[in-house]
């Protein structure tokens, strides 16, 4: 075992291994399905001092594409894959690049936040999301979206259910590590990223990272969430996923020395053809111009009839 840590490492059906990353320790894990989460909770068999954490954009919802083969109804614009796109044009001089740095991008995508409703990147995440629930396990999201997109993220958890009865932001809520009672923490707070001076929130069970180290701040979290508690009410089992290896990675690595937990780190790929299909492929120039054509939009609709609008970037 690395550094004593006791990483649970088994494939399941649809799983499939990717190399060792930098620090050498054993491969991760790559599922397209949610249901390797809750395979892996009952493989564990302690369900109750077990924390499912979920990544948010292009893991756990996504931005609607209703029909891949047809640019107007899939929409990149305001998606984790559009962002990525907008960040590398940011260096060069192109003519779909809608900011100038990376601040005015971020400004961007919290409008589009804003604008925006969400789906569920698969229609089996609620019916996982439910039965982890009803084994008694604890659920958290980890997002790198900041503090200013709190109440966009909530309107959009709002809109998405997972039972009847019950929507994405009241299920995450409930189920949810909780201090003293409550599932959010006094926020905003100082991060556990020592190299970063932004601060992160805790809300409603979801961790707003704002682009931060997720396996340090996870660690961090959990060490302040089982102090003082039993050990029959301690989170000894973690299961993570994230449709961005670096995170994967970067939380696997956060564990590898703590002794206390088991981690089981998955790397989302279900949307892995989806989000390359946007700048590689026969139809990603007709998804950019798409792309640009909708923010254009946009911006000419608040420019027009807006006396001040939040937003004026040019659009070319």
């Amino acid at each position: 075992m690395i550094k004593g840590a006791r990483f649970i490492l088994a494939c399941f059906l649809g799983c499939a291994t990717f190399g060792a990353h930098a620090s050498n320790t054993k491969p991760l894990q790559a599922t397209d399905s949610f249901k390797s989460l809750s395979e892996q909770v009952l493989a564990w068999g302690k369900p109750t001092n077990t924390l499912v954490v979920m990544d948010n954009d292009d893991t756990l919802t996504m931005i609607a594409c209703p029909n891949a083969k047809d640019p107007n109804n899939c929409q990149y614009l305001g998606g984790a894959a559009w962002y990525s796109w907008q960040s590398d044009l940011i260096k060069v001089d192109d003519p779909m690049r809608i900011a100038n740095n990376s601040a005015d991008l971020i400004e961007a995508s919290d409008l589009l936040f804003a604008l925006n409703t969400m789906v569920y990147t698969k229609d089996d995440v609620p019916t996982v999301l439910k039965s982890l629930a009803e084994m008694g396990v604890h659920l958290m999201v980890e997002t790198a979206r900041g503090n200013q997109t709190i109440s966009a993220t909530e309107d959009q958890f709002t809109e998405l259910h997972v039972a009847s009865a019950s929507n994405l932001l009241s299920h995450i809520d409930k189920y949810a590590p909780k201090f003293a009672g409550l599932s959010s923490l006094a926020s905003p707070y100082r991060s556990c990223d020592s190299g970063s001076t932004r601060s992160i929130s805790y809300r409603a069970g979801v961790m707003y990272l704002a682009g931060q180290d997720k396996g340090k701040n996870l660690v961090c979290f959990l060490q302040q969430y089982n102090q003082g508690k039993a050990a029959d009410q301690l989170l000894s089992h973690v299961v993570f996923i994230d449709d961005t290896l670096e995170n994967v990675q970067s939380v696997h690595e956060a564990f590898a020395s703590q002794d206390e937990y088991t981690l089981a780190a998955y790397h989302y790929t279900a949307l892995a053809a989806h989000k390359k299909a946007l700048t590689h492929g026969d139809m990603a120039s007709r998804y950019q111009a798409k792309a640009t054509e909708r923010w254009c939009n946009i911006i000419s609709g608040m420019t027009t009839n807006f006396l001040l609008p939040s937003y004026s970037h040019p659009c070319s």
